[in-house]
């Protein structure tokens, strides 16, 4: 199972209507991707996401994939949509990247 201790990758999405006027990043360690047609599989949680929230759920997620005939890798990734300080009605997803024809497939069958 991953563990946030392997790795830990931080990233914001911005979603403005015109990229160009994004502003530079100060050091190289901050730069700008874009994703494009990523299929992602996700299971919602409350409270925090902390290191046994996000296994147990990253967990609960690879289970249901399997049982569905769902193949994927073991990396995930969370996200985490309020403040650290709101304490209340939290809400985060543990998502795990699936092949999207896969999915397509299965669901057609059904």
């Amino acid at each position: 199972m991953s563990s946030l201790k392997n790795k830990i990758l931080i990233q914001l999405f911005i979603m403005p209507m015109d990229f160009s006027n994004l502003p530079s990043p100060n050091t190289e360690d901050i730069f700008f991707e874009t994703v494009k047609n990523q299929c992602i599989a996700s299971i919602k949680f409350s409270g925090f996401a902390n290191e046994n929230n996000c296994a147990s759920n990253h967990k609960i997620l690879l289970n249901t994939l399997k049982k569905n005939d769902i193949k994927c890798n073991n990396d995930f990734m969370i996200a985490v949509y309020q403040p650290p300080y709101q304490i209340i009605n939290r809400k985060n997803e543990i998502w795990v990247e699936v092949n999207a024809q896969e999915v397509k497939n299965i669901l057609l069958k059904k």
